[in-house]
């Protein structure tokens, strides 16, 4: 059984899953980024986007 995946822009109702993708050590090991961001932080980067940026994130159903 195959499951189905929608590829979309970021929004910023998807500050939660990218914080905790971030947070977690592998992510952020080797890096000049600070382990453990907030949700917040992250809201503020998905509204603060340029509109030339194109982030995008693949989500099931």
């Amino acid at each position: 059984m195959s499951e189905s995946f929608t590829i979309r822009r970021a929004e910023p109702s998807d500050a939660k899953a990218f914080q905790e993708i971030a947070a977690g050590e592998k992510a952020y090991s080797n890096t000049m980024q600070l382990p453990w961001p907030s949700v917040a932080m992250w809201q503020q980067r998905c509204e603060q986007w340029p509109e030339h940026l194109h982030v995008l994130v693949a989500q099931s159903g």
